[in-house]
């Protein structure tokens, strides 16, 4: 969206939050790149909109407790996750989780999502990024055989 189209919306019925400069996943970063995006997005909605910005969505939904304490130092009072989970109105408002909703979604697993039902997914997600990085690490560089590529073995025929 444009600067225009941004300042143009009702501020009554939609709330504008900060997703940071660039999207980069921040614990990846060093607490200054991360605070620096942080603060950069921030201060341009303001700018934009002339009004405050509180609310980050965390790209990627990468978050860590470094991430939480620097949104917070940052000015941020509401932060929003991928972390799958109901919302709850006596919760401390900071770390909110969320849940992806689709227009594909059946009702049940609509409602599923917002009771929670999907809450498991946390769990395991460190499992799942920890897979993913060993098969990355294995298949970098393409596949081998008896330590060449195969791309070479096929051409030396």
């Amino acid at each position: 969206m444009s600067a225009d189209d941004l300042s143009g919306l009702p501020r009554e019925l939609i709330e504008i939050g900060s997703h940071t400069v660039t999207h980069p996943n921040l614990t990846a970063l060093s607490p200054s790149e991360a605070r620096r995006e942080l603060i950069d997005s921030r201060r341009a909605l303001q700018g934009i909109l002339d009004d405050s910005v509180e609310t980050f969505s965390v790209p990627f939904g990468e978050c860590s407790d470094e991430t939480l304490r620097l949104a917070r130092e940052a000015g941020y009072t509401t932060i929003l996750t991928c972390e799958p989970e109901v919302v709850w109105p006596s919760r401390e408002p900071l770390g909110i989780g969320r849940f992806e909703v689709s227009a594909d979604d059946w009702m049940l697993e609509f409602k599923l999502k917002a009771a929670g039902a999907y809450r498991w997914r946390r769990h395991v997600r460190w499992l799942k990024r920890s897979c993913t990085a060993v098969v990355r690490r294995l298949c970098a560089g393409g596949p081998r055989k008896a330590g060449r590529r195969v791309e070479d073995t096929v051409n030396d025929r």
